[in-house]
């Protein structure tokens, strides 16, 4: 059987019913009622500011003809009108107008629970489907081999994770791509700063194999941070980059040619010439480190609970950027400068940007031109590609994006490019350059240290093995919480004491409540000789839930406030916005805090539970499956115990 759906919201029905009494006073209306939940110093459920949207709306012969004169006025109307819409007497037990020009509605109890069995029953599916049939690409993490996974990357991957989950929960078909940059002036910076280190530690490429990934990839930062220091102080040690740097596009299309059958494009030697001796040596040295490289990051997507589709990588979409590129000088889209050729895009307000460079090599903005193509020459076609990446390259892709609607404008409609902020650390300024940087790993250890300390005392009686496999969840939860929850726009300043808060704002305290709620569960499911919280739940939900005047405001607080998740995840898909979603469980964690105190569901319990009892204890399974639902779609592990 397929699952249910949810069926609309008391806020949406009465939204509804708004909208089209609007529509028969005045005709036709601009923007769409909304309701939500009303501040606490109000004696209402729900609230709505639509008299005062409505009201601007309103011509002179409107306000006459309706004997309106101002917001509260019209409000009084619209209450006296939908006091008596038959459709709504089930669901308002009292709407008021208030000023300056607000509706104000109180519900009926039932109202209040009708909603409540859906949500703790797994067969509904509470996120309205409205994505689906769209084939949507999601581009994140994007690490480059060589290079170590930094914070940033984390970030990054924390980002496209949940953007991933949110689309996929609103019906789409969501295809996780990760594209990372395998050629370049980084890599030929890496291959010079792993010979300099060879010669000088007296180590081979052999004897570094035998050394755990770990350190092989330690070496590899090394590596570049002795290139890229060289590259800027050393004239001579540049030149043998850049030479290095061809022999790398070469090694590169000779890897594309053995391992994948895509015999290349482009002739990026130009006749130019080469040693063939050390043509070889550096084709060893590439493919090997980039195969680390790329081992290590595997070993981190499946740490954080991340699996991609696909994999792209420069080395292909150069191939694909180049050519466009070439192809389009003639006709006035790129020009031709000093060897270069460039797009101008001063013209439109934006910088000039190199896409090929005067050695004739094809620059970031080349690659990322022929991404597209190559996305969809490997996956298909799609309806949307969407790019996640730090904001620190804002204007590098206004560029690549206007240069993009006039080569292929069809694959720039469909491209959506979405930023986020840098993380702060009390380190100081990273840079992979000088290798003084915190690597994503290294901050989740460094988490979870400080989580095994908290778990020494709290757990003193579980063993090592299983505190250590729990700090590590809760530390990804803790650390990927923090990089969400604030808009995506702004950076983070990382703090280990607020992240790892278990009373805060934090990813452990909705574990922690998460973990609250299983236990109420569990001890119920004994009381109640059901023997499992599954068994219980279904028991619960075959029962008739009461109806009664008596729910306690914490418990009315918590299921108005339930039934808010499924707009919540439906917004936060729609506008690629987490934080959204972070604020929403935050809010339900509070308000189940508030609940559990105002309302001991099991005191004074013996073998039978009352029918209040059995409503709130459904209240208390809603709560869990919307918490770990949430925090599934975040990206956050969901533990059992703390």
């Amino acid at each position: 059987m397929s699952p249910q759906s949810l069926q609309e919201s008391a806020a949406k029905q009465i939204a509804v019913a708004l909208d089209r009494l609007s529509q028969e006073l005045i005709g036709i209306v601009s923007g769409q009622p909304e309701l939500v939940l009303a501040p606490s110093h109000i004696a209402a459920d729900l609230a709505s500011d639509w008299p005062l949207v409505l009201f601007n709306q309103l011509s002179a012969d409107d306000r006459s003809r309706l004997e309106v004169t101002s917001p509260v006025l019209l409000g009084e109307l619209l209450a006296e009108k939908l006091s008596t819409e038959a459709k709504l007497t089930k669901l308002v037990r009292e709407v008021v107008a208030a000023k300056p020009g607000f509706l104000n509605f109180t519900l009926t109890s039932q109202a209040v629970v009708s909603h409540l069995t859906q949500f703790a029953d797994e067969a509904v599916t509470l996120v309205p489907q409205t994505a689906a049939g769209q084939r949507v690409l999601v581009e994140y993490a994007d690490p480059n081999p060589f290079k170590e996974f930094h914070i940033g990357h984390l970030f990054n991957i924390t980002v496209g994770e949940t953007i991933s989950r949110l689309l996929r929960a609103t019906g789409a078909e969501v295809i996780p791509v990760c594209y990372q940059g395998d050629v370049g002036m980084h890599v030929a910076k890496s291959l010079w700063g792993m010979r300099t280190l060879f010669a000088k530690e007296r180590l081979t490429l052999a004897d570094l194999a035998n050394h755990p990934l770990a350190e092989r990839v330690a070496f590899l930062g090394r590596a570049y941070a002795t290139g890229a220091t060289a590259y800027e102080d050393i004239p001579t040690a540049k030149q043998e980059m850049q030479e290095i740097n061809l022999l790398t596009f070469l090694a590169s299309q000779e890897r594309l040619q053995n391992e994948e059958g895509i015999a290349p494009k482009v002739d990026y030697s130009k006749g130019r010439k080469h040693d063939a001796q050390l043509l070889t040596e550096i084709a060893t040295l590439y493919t090997t480190g980039r195969a680390w490289s790329l081992q290590y990051f595997d070993t981190i997507y499946a740490r954080l609970g991340t699996k991609f589709s696909e994999h792209f990588f420069e080395s292909q979409s150069a191939e694909y950027g180049y050519s466009l590129v070439s192809e389009h000088v003639t006709d006035g889209i790129f020009s031709e400068s000093a060897g270069a050729i460039v797009y101008l895009g001063e013209k439109e307000g934006l910088h000039n940007r190199v896409f090929i460079n005067s050695l004739s090599f094809p620059t970031y903005e080349a690659k990322e031109m022929g991404l597209p193509q190559l996305k969809e020459d490997r996956l298909g076609p799609y309806d949307r590609s969407i790019i996640v990446t730090g904001n620190e390259v804002d204007e590098y892709f206004k560029v690549v994006l206007s240069a993009m609607a006039k080569v292929l404008p069809k694959h720039a409609a469909k491209t959506t490019h979405v930023s986020h902020g840098m993380v702060r650390l009390p380190v100081g300024k990273m840079s992979s350059r000088t290798g003084n940087i915190v690597s994503g790993p290294g901050l989740i250890d460094e988490a979870q240290k400080h989580i095994l300390a908290i778990l020494a005392e709290t757990q003193a009686d579980m063993v090592a093995a299983e505190q250590a496999v729990l700090a590590d969840k809760l530390a990804i939860a803790a650390v990927k919480y923090t990089l969400l929850k604030a808009n995506l726009g702004s950076s983070i300043a990382f703090s280990f004491a607020e992240s790892l808060n278990f009373t805060g704002n934090s990813g452990p305290y909705l574990e922690y409540t998460a973990v609250r709620c299983q236990s109420i569960l569990s001890k119920a499911a004994r009381i109640g000789e059901n023997g499992s919280i599954t068994k219980l739940i279904d028991t619960l939900l075959a029962n008739k839930v009461v109806f009664d005047d008596e729910i306690k405001f914490e418990e009315r607080d918590i299921l108005l406030y339930l039934n808010s998740y499924s707009d919540t995840v439906e917004s936060a898909a729609k506008t690629l916005s987490p934080h959204l979603l972070c604020t929403y469980l935050f809010g339900l964690a509070q308000r189940f805090s508030r609940f559990y105190e105002a309302c001991p569901i099991l005191n004074n319990t013996n073998n039978t539970l009352t029918p209040r009892q059995q409503r709130q204890l459904v209240v208390v399974a809603a709560v869990n499956r919307v918490l770990r639902e949430g925090m599934t779609l975040l990206g956050m592990p969901v533990v059992e115990q703390m």
